[in-house]
């Protein structure tokens, strides 16, 4: 529970204890139950896409290179992460393909994915299709109320799922709220 008073918010937390903030930054996501507390609402707009994650191993190491193709169904990227042949992989397309896709065999979706993808990153030797999900833009109505900060300062946006101290060191280096100490 979060409630305003004349210097701040105080906050109860689910074990039942409480903290006075002269300052409240909120940034546990879109989804955000602070951000519900305090009457923030979100809007949201469908992309009419899914994204598929996953992981694509390659013949030839990634040399730390990231891989993005544009394709008629959507974007694709391939992202080196550790093993020096692995990939992250997140593949874009409408629902009705990304259906599609999902049901695909091992074997047939890699080749599908090489084809499209191409050989510049190497051969596709083994694919993980970890899951789905939808893409939606969304953003909070405002972000500044009494006493608090949600995703944005005036120095310009914040990213929601940004760690609080990422927060205030943004804040702290666009001097937007004056000198600033972490608790």
């Amino acid at each position: 529970r979060v409630q305003a008073n004349a210097s701040g918010n105080r906050l109860e937390l689910s074990d039942g204890s409480q903290l006075q903030a002269n300052l409240l930054l909120v940034t546990d996501g879109s989804m955000s139950s602070t951000r519900a507390l305090l009457g923030v609402q979100m809007r949201q707009f469908d992309y009419a896409q899914h994204a598929l994650a996953g992981f694509i191993e390659t013949d030839r190491p990634h040399q730390f290179t990231a891989y993005e193709r544009f394709t008629e169904q959507g974007p694709m990227a391939l992202l080196p992460c550790s093993g020096h042949k692995r990939f992250a992989l997140v593949w874009c397309a409408e629902p009705n393909e990304m259906a599609r896709l999902k049901a695909l065999p091992e074997v047939v979706f890699r080749h599908h994915a090489q084809h499209l993808f191409g050989n510049r990153a190497g051969y596709f030797t083994h694919s993980e299709r970890l899951g789905t999900f939808p893409l939606h833009f969304a953003y909070a109505e405002r972000f500044v109320g009494h006493h608090f900060v949600h995703g944005q300062t005036q120095a310009g946006p914040i990213a929601i799922a940004k760690p609080a101290y990422s927060c205030w060191q943004a804040l702290k280096s666009n001097s937007v709220l004056g000198q600033l100490n972490p608790v």
